[in-house]
């Protein structure tokens, strides 16, 4: 009989160990977006032997590479509030460079992962400023810059 306590408490310490073990761990994703860019300025379409972006082609290697993927607005600043928020940005009303700052009310995409605990940032051009909140990427989510580069 105790011996048999002894079994089942190994039997699931181990099954604990191996649900634990097996427990997926959340991707990281990362969401280049860049202006004017091109289907052939990316060594990974393999269109132009010239065109050398060796990280970028192991990150599409190595994971999960969206080929596809069409912006909602031709300009800037409503096509990154339309990847930003999910939505088509004249929904709430950024038709176009210029036209205002995204609503407070809208949910971004860093604001969704938040509680799924991921950690967001924001590298490189922003042009969402305005006068309302969100107008900053660490407003929507993503975290304070850690530094500030003067501008030019």
């Amino acid at each position: 009989m105790n011996s048999t306590k002894h079994y089942l408490c190994l039997a699931a310490s181990i099954g604990l160990v191996v649900v634990a073990c097996a427990a997926p761990t959340k991707p990281n994703i990362i969401l280049i977006y860049s202006d004017d860019h091109g289907y052939a300025d990316l060594g990974a379409q393999g269109t132009d032997p010239n065109i050398r972006t060796p990280n970028l082609d192991a990150m599409a290697q190595n994971g999960v590479r969206f080929s596809h993927g069409y912006v909602s607005a031709p300009q800037c600043v409503p096509s990154r509030a339309g990847v930003l928020t999910g939505r088509y940005q004249q929904r709430f009303g950024l038709e176009h460079n210029g036209s205002g700052t995204m609503p407070a009310s809208e949910v971004t995409i860093a604001e969704r992962l938040k509680p799924a605990g991921y950690t967001s940032c924001q590298v490189g051009k922003w042009h969402m400023a305005g006068t309302i909140k969100k107008n900053r990427p660490y407003e929507t989510g993503a975290p304070r810059p850690l530094s500030r580069r003067p501008r030019l």
